[in-house]
């Protein structure tokens, strides 16, 4: 019997993986889970992949991506599945049984209205990766979880179902995962270090040999799980608190009639300056869930953490903020009854099938009982959500909106839709007063000015002329 990889030499775990001898678990199929198995697939390992849910399960089975518009993972999943170098299958102990390796991807979800952390689906995979584990595994969780998840919940369940210990018969890394939804390949192989943080070096060496021959920038140890923890949520605290001071400082151009964009392309000029660009709020499974993980961890050591908690509650409340602002923008001019909107975009940012905590989805369902109609078309979404209001009609083909719309709301930064407003195919939609309301920047100069030709009224966030953060303490529901 061949030994387990945490017995290895550093020489013998990097011939395990390139000769195709290294057994790789993947728990967890989503975002995050299908690129991980795919990329260890590509370097040597024999995957067999897990998830619960059924309708990926049966695409999978016949060697297609669930997610179809990222066409490197579409392409070379296709190749791993062909090539027989991937299973696919709901059962976690027999994945667990037959595999070396076992890498965690399941979601631990923030839940704001209850204000609590939802453990379940990564307690089970922990309970039957410690039934089924073996001397001398590896177990990897990817996941983003609150700080202190590693060691009090996986390595406990782990080490008592298993009855083995940590660093005496298995190993146990943290190793997040920092990926770009759409690009998830590239950034796993080519664009960020990895980082893996342990209290075990020996786990630490293997999966070091491991990584870096597949990250290309190579890896960075840290000599705890809690480190590495702190770190992937750090990343996201950082974007989430710098965006809600984008919208902040948006609005005082806009209150300013001076172009944010025009300021923030200048101020970035210099190397320590990094604004980022004003939206609609912030979505997606990863920020929202940073902070409020961040935020309950210093809750529980007495701290307290204002400019999270602000940046977070600003960032909570902006689409609703926005939908308000163009409402009373609307009733001022035109008979609520009788107005239609037609939304571009339902997921949380461009080019992704991702609505997870979509603020997109909060304007519509904001909008909706306010108006005739709201009309939303998504390239990436085809069918209603079970968070979109029912009242809310997804279209899937534009035409079928000729002169139906008089308002046009961008939500998502699709590249789609940058070359429909560079056409003339939305504009011929819309019938007076061609009103066009851009939340994400989308609309350049040259489109503008071809809108306006048209007789349309435009609208850009943070840009000078606009309504869009102008009425905020005035709102009325």
């Amino acid at each position: 019997m061949e030994e387990g990889i945490f017995f290895l030499s550093k020489e013998e775990t990097k011939k395990k993986l390139t000769e195709g001898r290294l057994n790789v678990s993947v728990f967890g199929l989503g975002y995050v889970g299908l690129p991980l198995a795919v990329a260890w697939c590509k370097a040597g390992a024999k995957v067999i992949g897990v998830t619960k849910n059924k309708e990926h399960e049966e695409l999978l089975k016949k060697g297609i991506s669930p997610f179809p518009e990222d066409l490197e993972l579409k392409k070379e999943y296709k190749e791993c599945y062909e090539a027989e170098k991937i299973e696919i299958t709901s059962d976690s102990s027999y994945a667990a049984k037959n595999s070396d390796l076992k890498i965690i991807a399941v979601p631990v979800p923030y839940d704001i209205a209850t204000s609590t952390i939802n453990y379940s689906a990564l307690e089970d995979v922990a309970n039957n990766l410690g039934k089924s584990l073996k001397n001398g595994d590896i177990v990897d969780l990817e996941s983003s979880v609150p700080p202190g998840t590693t060691e009090k919940i996986l390595l406990k369940i782990l080490e008592e179902k298993s009855k083995l210990k940590l660093s005496r018969n298995f190993g146990l890394v943290y190793s997040p995962e920092r990926i770009y939804v759409g690009r998830a390949l590239k950034d796993l192989r080519e664009n960020y270090p990895k980082i893996i943080g342990s209290s075990c070096k020996k786990s630490l060496e293997i999966m070091s040999v491991f990584y870096e021959q597949i990250s290309k920038k190579g890896v960075i140890l840290l000599n705890s799980f809690i480190a590495a923890e702190l770190e992937k949520l750090f990343e996201g605290v950082y974007r989430d608190v710098n965006i809600a001071l984008a919208n902040e400082l948006a609005n005082i151009c806009e209150k300013m009639n001076i172009s944010y964009e025009e300021v923030r392309k200048a101020a970035n000029s210099q190397p320590y300056c990094h604004l980022h660009q004003p939206g609609i709020g912030v979505g997606g499974f990863c920020l929202p869930n940073y902070s409020n993980y961040i935020i309950a961890k210093a809750k529980e050591l007495n701290l307290e953490v204002p400019v999270i908690e602000n940046g977070r509650k600003e960032n909570e409340k902006l689409p609703f903020l926005m939908a308000k602002n163009l409402i009373m923008y609307l009733r001022s001019m035109l008979e609520l009854e009788n107005i239609n909107i037609l939304v571009l975009g339902l997921t949380f940012r461009g080019n992704t099938s991702d609505t997870r905590y979509s603020p997109a989805i909060d304007f519509v369902n904001t909008i909706v009982e306010k108006v005739k109609a709201v009309y939303v078309y998504d390239p990436f979404v085809k069918r209603p959500l079970e968070n979109l209001d029912k009242k809310a009609k997804i279209v899937e083909n534009l035409s079928e909106l000729k002169e139906k719309a008089e308002v046009l709301c961008i939500a998502t930064d699709h590249e789609e839709f940058k070359k429909l407003l560079s056409s003339n195919e939305l504009i011929d939609l819309l019938k007076d007063p061609k009103i066009i309301v851009d939340f994400k920047v989308v609309i350049n100069n040259e489109t503008k000015a071809k809108l306006e030709a048209f007789g349309a009224k435009v609208f850009i966030r943070g840009e000078p002329v606009s309504f869009i953060s102008g009425l905020n303490s005035n709102l009325t529901k």
